[in-house]
């Protein structure tokens, strides 16, 4: 009986004050052109976001999701930090903007690129290291789906498109084959996941997954600027799309 209310929406102070804080930390996080600032308030939203999914899990399945979710969380932020304190090291700024001519800087420049996509790789639904992404969802409350899809997945995209994939252009070239083989595959077995579902948590977090890849994948393809806005608009516009699925 647990297992099936946990996943009802409720609404409840806690969780008002949760979405505010989520919401405050997410215009700082844009507003602010920071890449320490930036990674400071992004785990920050980490910390309160995992602790509001792992309120209401009681099931053994529910173990499991949020095991792989500390794991994915200790591995995507222990490379995102090496990768932006390399980045400040090599280049003495923190500016995304600074960081576009760090493919001037040979090997240690890539190295820092790619650790840096990553580690926004695994708190993204990026193919294959979205798994952790539909057991969270399946297991988390509505109101915990909801933050997850609509604030932290955004703000997680809004940096990799920020400081990974601006940050060093001749590196994201070169990854693009093998970034949209892995998009290609993560996808099918998304499709495979829908089709085979009798899960109605489970379709909707498949949905919102297929749906957030794709329109990373238009990131990676699109180096015009308003073409750049117009797919973060539709990563924007995921937000309520996501949140109409969940509730």
């Amino acid at each position: 009986m647990l297992s099936v209310r946990h996943r009802t929406s409720v609404v409840s102070p806690e969780m008002y004050w949760v979405s505010c804080i989520m919401y405050s930390t997410t215009i700082l996080t844009v507003v602010v052109e920071d890449m320490l600032s930036f990674y400071v308030l992004f785990e920050a939203m980490l910390v309160v976001m995992t602790s509001t999914v792992s309120l209401y899990w009681y099931s053994s399945r529910s173990t499991y999701a949020i095991s792989m979710l500390v794991a994915y969380t200790v591995l995507g932020s222990s490379l995102l930090g090496v990768s932006m304190m390399m980045v400040y090291c090599i280049t003495g700024c923190v500016s995304s903007m600074h960081t576009i001519t760090s493919s001037s800087y040979g090997t240690l420049g890539t190295v820092c690129c790619l650790l840096m996509h990553v580690a926004f790789y695994t708190k993204i639904p990026s193919a294959p290291l979205h798994h952790w992404l539909l057991e969270a969802h399946v297991e988390s409350s509505t109101e915990g789906s909801i933050v997850l899809a609509g604030v932290y997945l955004k703000v997680g995209v809004l940096g990799w498109y920020r400081y990974a994939v601006w940050g060093n252009t001749l590196v994201t070239m070169y990854t693009l084959p093998l970034a949209g083989v892995c998009m290609l595959l993560g996808t099918s077995s998304c499709v495979a996941v829908v089709v085979m579902s009798l899960d109605t948590k489970r379709f909707a977090a498949s949905c919102s997954v297929l749906h957030l890849q794709v329109c990373i994948l238009s990131l990676l393809l699109i180096h015009h600027v308003l073409l750049s806005v117009g797919s973060m608009l539709q990563v924007v516009l995921h937000s309520w799309i996501a949140s109409l699925l969940f509730l």
